[in-house]
């Protein structure tokens, strides 16, 4: 039983403290510009990676600034414009907000109170 338990409030953690994917990725539906697209989007539990092309890759970095999700939304790579597309290719990189996700000191505590 106790095993259980503790399974459950760890699976019960993970999602309190971290962002569904699938918000992340309804996030940059609303955020892209319609004639924006996406060619790979990496999202691991403390950071989002894009490529793809837009009219302005510029305008999508404050874009994503004044997210609820982002912050320190950057540019990977230098962007260049695509002739045939007559749009640019970036590669944007940033990390995810999340006030719910404990400090790492927390999470250290709570480390070495599972050790004891």
């Amino acid at each position: 039983m106790d095993l259980i338990s503790s399974d459950i409030k760890t699976i019960n953690n993970f999602k309190k403290h971290s962002i569904p994917t699938i918000d992340v990725l309804k996030e940059l539906t609303k955020i892209l510009p319609d004639k924006a697209w996406l060619t790979r989007v990496r999202v691991t539990e403390d950071s989002v990676e894009l490529e793809g092309y837009a009219a302005s890759a510029t305008a999508i970095i404050s874009k994503l600034e004044n997210s609820k999700y982002f912050q320190k939304a950057e540019f990977a790579s230098p962007t260049f414009r695509d002739q045939k597309q007559n749009n640019e290719r970036f590669v944007i990189k940033m990390e995810l907000k999340n006030e719910n996700k404990p400090k790492k000191q927390e999470a250290i505590g709570a480390t070495n109170e599972k050790k004891k």
